[in-house]
């Protein structure tokens, strides 16, 4: 994080830096918007990519450390058991990061640019959360990190069992977003 108040620092670096900075924000901004429910084979392609960039990344990282420059002071002063650890963390690091990018943030950017507004019907499930105190599971979703929270005088409303409602949902070819749940039928 030095990178951006050292003035030394050439433009090529600060952009770098940028950019870095930005790929590890939509990361985590993916797990924050979690109403998206990827395709498969969104899933898929995504998984064997992020494993060729850990693959082409990890090497190059582990070279750029290795090097005695005066940007890598600090590195190599760090005790051995430290960088044992970081190296060990840093292929899971950045497989995590270019494939929740790559599985998540970029198809449900695409999708909300580029998808078409649909409804449907779907069973769901009112349960309490983690991130939010209110939410519905759907039968037809079995997505890693998806949630869909509702207020709360809609929760009270739903009775405990499984139930129709009409699911409305925005839909690409990467996947789909869900917006709302519609009238709910008791079952």
């Amino acid at each position: 994080m030095s990178i951006f108040w050292d003035s030394n620092a050439s433009v090529k670096r600060n952009v770098g830096a940028w950019f870095f900075i930005a790929f590890l924000l939509t990361a985590a901004l993916s797990l924050y918007f979690n109403h998206f429910v990827a395709n498969p084979h969104t899933v898929k392609i995504a998984t064997y990519i992020s494993i060729a960039f850990t693959i082409i990344t990890f090497p190059w990282i582990i070279s750029r450390l290795a090097r005695k420059s005066n940007q890598n002071k600090k590195w190599h002063n760090i005790p051995r058991w430290k960088k044992l650890a970081t190296l060990l963390a840093l292929p899971f690091l950045i497989f995590s990061v270019f494939w929740l990018n790559l599985a998540l943030a970029f198809p449900h950017a695409y999708t909300q640019v580029f998808g078409t507004s649909m409804a449907r019907s779907d069973i769901i499930h009112k349960e309490e959360g983690i991130n939010c105190n209110y939410q519905v599971t759907l039968d037809s979703v079995d997505a890693l990190f998806f949630e869909f929270c509702i207020d709360q005088e809609n929760f009270d409303r739903m009775s405990d069992g499984p139930q129709s409602a009409d699911i409305m949902i925005k839909e690409s070819s990467l996947g789909y977003i869900v917006t709302g749940v519609g009238v709910m039928i008791d079952r």
